[in-house]
């Protein structure tokens, strides 16, 4: 029984971190990813138009007490962002599954 156990484990393990440890070459020309703003909610198109705007300043001819404005209402932006989804590290996953192991 005990080595059922011990297998079962190791095979669980080793079909979780496996995965993980085999990854491309990072390649030194970062990709840009489009998306569609259509599908979106209205507060996040007026985000993104604000940030468009943004983009388009020049901040040569702005003065520093404007720039710094802009700046917080970027940071605010980033914080007030929606955060949708729940994140388990493989750590987490393990300990999950000895759990349901042992339980059952």
């Amino acid at each position: 029984m005990k080595k059922f156990i011990f297998s079962t484990m190791t095979v669980c393990f080793l079909s979780i971190t496996g995965p993980s440890i085999v990854q491309a070459a990072p390649s030194n020309h970062p990709t840009v990813v489009m998306t569609d703003i259509k599908d979106e909610s209205p507060e996040v198109q007026a985000m993104v138009k604000r940030i468009e705007e943004i983009k388009a300043m020049d901040f040569k001819s702005m003065s520093r007490e404007q720039k710094k404005a802009v700046k917080h209402e970027l940071r605010d932006m980033k914080k007030n962002k929606a955060i949708s989804g729940i994140y388990l590290s493989t750590g987490a996953i393990i300990v999950i599954l000895i759990i349901l192991i042992l339980v059952l």
